[in-house]
């Protein structure tokens, strides 16, 4: 092979090499837009699994879950609007605000344990009684329902909730001298919290069960403060 061949056939190795290159930043770039799509998707989803169990959609919880202004949070409030007249659906009931709402996320501790003593009521538990902020022993809120007596530890957090509590609530229980104990959250449990709860029989109600009081009150008519 000649000089001229070898200098030739070298510059069009290198060419290859270059578009190769070209081609897999491409691929990166198309890759990370896919993911990011993808996430955003299950945020949608996640808030729109939300809205149904609760029956409520406020422009505070679009904001806040999409990470978006009032103006981007009223467009999609009009899509969801427009998504139930247009399929009638009778078994799903929205209530749609397009004020400002706060939701529980946003609750200080003392607030979100009133919020909760409420939707317990609402739910048919009587006998509620908030206990005094020191020496509570880990116990937020005195219920009964149905002849059970529980007590109750609310847990406002921005992460999951640990095994700590599941101890609290534990030894408050007996202090109250109820038959149930249970960590109220708006969060979820560790799998340490959720160990410990199986060891001492302690009941764990999540994000998905808080949910699922607010949507039952709304189905009872009762409505929330």
């Amino acid at each position: 092979m000649s000089g001229v061949e070898e200098s030739e056939l070298k510059r069009t190795v290198d060419g290859l090499k270059s578009r190769i290159a070209a081609r897999e930043d491409e691929i990166k770039m198309l890759d990370a837009y896919y993911k990011r799509v993808l996430k955003d998707q299950e945020v949608k989803n996640a808030l729109f699994n939300e809205i149904i169990i609760t029956g409520e959609a406020t422009l505070t919880l679009v904001m806040e879950r999409l990470g978006c202004d009032d103006e981007q949070a009223s467009q999609y409030l009009d899509g969801l609007e427009a998504w139930l007249e247009k399929r009638q659906k009778k078994d799903i009931k929205v209530r749609i605000t397009r004020g400002r709402f706060r939701h529980y996320d946003n609750m200080e501790g003392v607030e979100f344990e009133q919020f909760c003593a409420d939707l317990l009521k609402k739910n048919g538990f009587s006998g509620l009684e908030e206990t005094s902020c020191g020496g509570d022993h880990g116990v937020d809120i005195l219920a009964e329902k149905d002849g059970v007596t529980y007590a109750i530890q609310c847990k406002r957090l921005s992460a999951n909730v640990g095994n700590k509590a599941v101890q609290e609530i534990y030894s408050g229980k007996d202090f109250y001298k109820r038959h149930v104990g249970v960590v109220l959250t708006n969060q979820n449990f560790t799998a340490n919290a959720k160990e410990a709860a199986e060891r001492t029989g302690i009941v764990l109600w999540d994000r998905a069960q808080l949910n699922k009081f607010i949507y039952a009150a709304r189905e009872k008519g009762t409505g929330l403060e």
